[in-house]
């Protein structure tokens, strides 16, 4: 295990600094530990915890499923009954069907938001990166993407 990895324990590491460092290349770039705990610790508190619009997408989530179950309860199970399977074992697929689409859409929803957040901690911090495709900037002479062509500010060449 790498000596600075942000552990649970002595031995595990925690399984959201798995996730981010598998999802995330660019969070290696952050300087230290110290400051990969700060950063996660922000993460959650302004994706999930603090952000609003999780909660909206959890709570909108469990209505639509309750309501889509709910309104076609019948013709599902009238369907699941002619081809001869047991109508609580279809309703049970279908739930975890959506909770399968549900997961899948969270994921890409607020991957999306942590990637911006961690990008921008990794300029305000000085690594020059780009916050629109994670190019590293770093070795560049001009402030310009050569990925995707954004312009960023010409003061992180210099901090390097």
């Amino acid at each position: 295990m790498k000596k600075d990895a942000i552990t649970r324990n002595e031995t595990e590491p925690s399984r959201f600094y798995a996730f981010l460092a598998e999802t995330f290349p660019e969070f290696h770039l952050l300087p230290n530990d110290a400051e990969r705990r700060r950063l996660l610790k922000y993460m959650r508190r302004s994706v999930f915890i603090g952000n609003p619009w999780f909660y909206i997408y959890v709570f909108g989530f469990l209505a639509l499923t309750l309501a889509i179950v709910r309104l076609f309860q019948k013709p599902i199970v009238a369907l699941l009954l002619r081809i001869g399977v047991p109508p609580l074992v279809g309703l049970i697929a279908l739930i975890v069907l959506m909770i399968f689409g549900y997961y899948g859409g969270m994921s890409a929803l607020f991957q999306f938001k942590m990637r911006r957040v961690l990008r921008r901690r990794l300029q305000e911090l000085g690594v020059a990166v780009c916050v629109k495709c994670g190019y590293d900037c770093r070795q560049l002479q001009e402030p310009r993407c050569p990925e995707c062509g954004r312009v960023f500010d010409a003061e992180l060449l210099g901090r390097q």
